[in-house]
């Protein structure tokens, strides 16, 4: 029954062991998945910030390239309206001059009011010129208030998307620092069953330890009880024959009792009384043979019942 309980017990513990090796192989399985999904992540966040930096380069870029050429149309937009008011106004003057001479020279000839009349004729085919010029400068910036305006939209969808871009970074680095807590979390497991595992093993040693110990007690007890049955089995060999000698005496004691005087069965009676103390004593030292085979038999059930643990 012992050993039984002892093989149940094995087993379990093999089992067991079984189980344990299995989850570390799972736990193991599963590290390694976890491993390459936050290795992707950690790509994929990369990836993305890369993209962003690009996005970020590429509007930059844009925005400077457009504020060149919209600083460079506005600069040329006000020199040229610049110079065209500048223009303007010098030839006002000129006119003013002009009309405040031909005022105080009212006595000139009207070969020379026809020449004022043609110079301010001229003046005024060139004002309505520059007017012509001063509509077309007005478009153009109005083109560039609009190329502005789409620039400024532009501006803010891609505010809009770096916003979105980073709102997505933020998520995948929660993304990353969970898987980071559920990595750490799978070592601790893992080491907890490593310690567990280990704790096992030493006490699978100690078990066999133990069982060594306890076959080699066990053997030489089991000697022992062989030698000494051996040494009882000669001694009720021995009684036996001299239970048969005495029987042998008994039966030729009453075949000559009639045939010998009264000396000689005196003598018969004392030969047959010291076989009589014979028996008796052979007989004791049966009994005390059979209460050592128990005592011995008591102590081997004793020792099989509580083995020796020392190892």
């Amino acid at each position: 029954m012992l050993l039984t309980n002892q093989k149940e017990l094995f087993e379990e513990m093999d089992n067991n062991m079984k189980l344990l090796q299995e989850t570390n192989r799972s736990l193991t399985r599963q590290l390694a998945s976890v491993g390459e999904k936050l290795k992707r992540k950690e790509n994929q966040i990369i990836e993305n910030v890369s993209f962003i930096r690009e996005l970020k380069q590429k509007f930059r870029e844009d925005t400077e390239k457009v504020n060149k050429v919209f600083l460079f149309g506005l600069r040329q937009c006000e020199s040229l309206l610049t110079e065209k008011v500048l223009e303007v106004s010098s030839k006002l003057m000129k006119v003013i001059c002009d009309i405040n001479i031909v005022k105080s020279e009212n006595h000139l000839k009207s070969e020379s009011s026809a020449r004022l009349l043609h110079s301010m004729e001229s003046l005024r085919i060139e004002n309505i010129e520059n007017v012509s010029v001063i509509n077309k400068l007005k478009m153009d910036c109005a083109n560039y208030e609009k190329v502005n305006r789409d620039l400024e939209a532009e501006v803010f969808r891609l505010n809009q998307k770096d916003t979105e871009n980073n709102r997505r970074v933020l998520e995948l680095q929660g993304k990353l620092e969970e898987y980071r807590k559920d990595l750490e979390n799978s070592a601790l497991v893992l080491a907890r069953k490593s310690e567990h595992y280990n704790e096992l093993k030493q006490d699978l040693e100690q078990a066999n330890q133990v069982i060594r110990n306890y076959n080699k007690h066990y053997d030489l007890k089991a000697q022992e009880v062989e030698e000494l049955s051996e040494a009882i089995r000669s001694k009720d060999l021995l009684i036996k024959d001299q239970i048969f000698e005495n029987n042998q005496l008994f039966k030729e004691y009453h075949e000559y009792k009639v045939q010998f005087n009264i000396e000689e069965r005196e003598k018969i009676m004392m030969e047959l009384s010291a076989a009589r103390s014979k028996i008796e004593t052979l007989e004791k030292e049966k009994r005390e043979m059979v209460k050592l085979n128990g005592l011995l038999t008591k102590k081997i059930s004793s020792t099989t019942m509580f083995p020796d643990t020392k190892i």
